[in-house]
């Protein structure tokens, strides 16, 4: 089986490797991004055009990242406002809210907070230019 790679999702760390494997079963590329302080895949601060990222995804904590010196949410998603990469971001269905309003702090693109159990769908919808009804 030969899969033509033709979207692109960048996930954070402690995303479903579920969720990732059937991404790339339907032959879509996943991309590992680090927030900065994880370690894990390239640092998201330097994602670029050329990447192709279509969206990004993970937990809400893995989107918040505090200057330790400031106490304040640094941006280090920038580069997806600017290049207009929307963000998933997985969060509990009864803190949805919450974490749209501390997200938008810092990020005004598209912005979609989902439960776990919609993020499927949710990221599908993007990919096919689809409307996804969890749009923040």
């Amino acid at each position: 089986m030969e899969a033509k790679i033709t979207k692109t999702v960048g996930y954070l760390a402690g995303t479903d490797p579920l969720f990732l494997t059937r991404l790339t079963l339907e032959g879509i590329y996943t991309l590992p991004l680090g927030n900065g302080l994880d370690n894990h895949g390239k640092y998201v601060g330097l994602v670029n055009k050329s990447d192709g990222i279509q969206v990004i995804v993970g937990y809400f904590h893995k989107f918040v990242v505090i200057d330790p010196e400031k106490k304040i949410p640094s941006n280090h998603f920038y580069t997806c406002d600017l290049h207009g990469i929307p963000l998933v971001v997985i969060t509990p269905p009864e803190k949805t809210e919450e974490a749209k309003q501390y997200i938008r702090q810092f990020y005004s693109g598209d912005l979609y907070c989902v439960a776990p159990e919609n993020l499927w769908s949710t990221v599908m919808s993007i990919l096919n230019k689809a409307s996804p009804k969890e749009k923040c």
